[in-house]
């Protein structure tokens, strides 16, 4: 028996991309109830968190405008909306809650120290996900979704600088793409290495295969494979054990980001010492002026 709530959340999702394609706006559907079909033909067992979508910064107004008329309302007030990664819109049915994520970027960029994925990078990843974004057929409407390797890429990278490599449902999403899809691996490699991403995509690759059975090479991982010396040190921040435990405080899971993107980045000895001091002191100084 197919859950209610994924029976609204189907209707919801035709609703707005119906409403998309009469406007003409180009809207990326990421993870979710498509990608889900994309990979398997079927529909999910369960309802999702929410609809993410991946839009050009230049639609925003337009996509506001969409959502309002469709019943939705910003999740809370930005000073400027169209400038934020992603902008949250909710909308309260008497069975559920549905909740649509607008991204204007695909990543949050990362900031302060170990900068491995500034906003120049994001914005230029963003570009090129969109531009090679596939189109698939979902209940006879037309809905865009990533390209199959920018699919993996997505979810790999998201993986680690979002979620810091501790949750276990990501690694089942990377092993579903790997076991139904033909990557192209070498498209993959190439990818990461002009994004200087590579070390970055390994963990989630490796853990991906190691706790939910992911089809991937050992020879892609041994040249995703950190080289620096501090790398020897991640495996006892990330392995099949933590990736059960979840941080659900976005604020540590900020700073823990930091601490991994340390151990891995490529940087020397010295400035990863001047790095790591400056994480400690930085929240020393802060609670000194407060």
């Amino acid at each position: 028996m197919i859950e209610e709530k994924l029976l609204i959340y189907v209707d919801e999702l035709l609703k707005l991309q119906r409403a998309l394609n009469r406007k003409g706006v180009q809207a990326v559907y990421l993870k979710g109830i498509t990608q889900y079909y994309f990979l398997t033909g079927r529909w999910p067992k369960i309802h999702p968190v929410d609809i993410d979508i991946l839009i050009p910064n230049s639609s925003f107004s337009k996509v506001n405008l969409i959502l309002k008329s469709l019943g939705y309302s910003k999740h809370r007030f930005y000073q400027q909306p169209s400038l934020r990664p992603q902008i949250n819109f909710v909308k309260k049915l008497p069975r559920a809650t549905i909740v649509c994520d607008i991204h204007n970027q695909i990543f949050f960029p990362t900031k302060y120290i170990f900068n491995v994925l500034p906003p120049k990078l994001v914005k230029r990843i963003t570009s090129e996900f969109i531009r090679r974004a596939q189109s698939i057929i979902f209940q006879r409407n037309k809905f865009l979704i990533l390209e199959n390797e920018d699919m993996l890429l997505h979810q790999c990278l998201n993986f680690f600088f979002h979620h810091s490599c501790r949750n276990q449902h990501q690694s089942f999403d990377i092993s579903l793409i790997t076991r139904n899809l033909d990557i192209n691996w070498e498209i993959v490699i190439s990818r990461l290495a002009s994004w200087n991403l590579k070390e970055f995509a390994y963990y989630p690759l490796l853990l991906s295969k190691q706790t939910a059975k992911a089809n991937v090479p050992n020879s892609v991982l041994l040249k995703l494979k950190p080289k620096n010396i501090l790398s020897s040190l991640v495996p006892l921040f990330i392995n099949s054990h933590t990736v059960k435990s979840p941080i659900r405080n976005m604020h540590l899971r900020f700073r823990y980001n930091i601490f991994l993107r340390l151990l891995i980045a490529n940087q020397s000895i010295l400035q990863k010492i001047q790095a790591f001091l400056l994480l400690i002191i930085s929240p020393m100084r802060s609670r000194a002026k407060e």
